[in-house]
């Protein structure tokens, strides 16, 4: 690590004897004719580069020291704040727990003037109008005073609660009667409508059947009908048919004068 020991001055010295040496090696040349005569001394101009570039590198280091050193002291800074910061944190919770334990409000000399609920805790002025406290000259009980009227109105209130539940109760009733009645009227036509179809169908089936049995009688006096046309035109044939050969193998025909004469 770089050392930070360093003479605050460091910087001006080191001027201070970059001017010298400069002097020096100015005198040198003045005086030195070979060098006067020939021209600029190179070696020196390295020497005096490489002399800055040395002092530049040095002021970084110096510069990178610093700020390392600063880093390191900022961040042990936060730590420090962060750490008091968790203690106060830690010190204020403790103290909130101890006065949740032994420094509750209802424990201080003064609670029962600072009690909010005290005037409930307080024994009312009067109970009815037959407490022993008052007196004559109490001046508490007055003519026409309706001491009950919470309670009346507590009583009000419930039966109009009870009324509106009644009320709520026989409309919900009656919604349902009226639903179910509906279901019922509905169930009814579906049924109504059911047999109407299987009558319907029913009916259909026997018109169909009847179409079928008169289509099916018709066909048997059609097959019938042409039975008997086609035997009567095969009698009729057999009887021309007859004749025509009765005809035609008759005596007249054959010429036969037996049968003739014997007729």
């Amino acid at each position: 690590m770089f050392l930070l020991n360093l003479p605050i001055n460091l910087k001006e010295q080191a001027a201070i004897e970059r001017r010298r040496s400069e002097e020096k090696k100015r005198l040198s040349r003045i005086f030195n004719v070979k060098y006067r005569t020939i021209g600029i001394d190179k070696t020196s101009l390295d020497e005096q580069v490489k002399e800055r570039q040395h002092i530049k590198n040095f002021e970084k280091q110096r510069n990178d020291a610093f700020d390392r050193d600063m880093i390191k002291n900022d961040l042990k800074q936060i730590l420090l704040e962060q750490e008091e910061f968790s203690l106060k944190r830690q010190y204020a919770q403790e103290l909130n727990n101890y006065r949740q334990l032994y420094q509750k409000p209802e424990h201080a000399k003064e609670w029962d003037l600072n009690d909010p609920n005290r005037w409930k805790q307080l024994i009312p002025t009067r109970i009815n109008d037959n407490d022993s406290r008052l007196g004559l000259s109490s001046g508490q009980i007055f003519a026409g005073e309706d001491l009950q009227v919470l309670q009346r109105k507590k009583l009000q209130q419930e039966q109009l609660k009870n009324d509106f539940n009644l009320q709520i109760l026989n409309k919900t009733k009656k919604n349902r009667e009226e639903h179910l009645a509906n279901l019922l009227y509905d169930y009814k036509q579906m049924e109504l409508n059911e047999r109407s179809n299987k009558f319907e169908q029913i009916e259909n089936e026997c018109h169909r059947a009847i179409e079928i049995a008169t289509r099916n009688y018709n066909e048997i006096l059609a097959c019938e009908a042409k039975i008997r046309a086609h035997e009567q035109k095969t009698r009729q044939t057999e009887e021309q048919l007859a004749e025509i050969a009765n005809t035609a193998f008759s005596d007249m025909l054959t010429e036969n004068s037996k049968n003739l004469f014997d007729a």
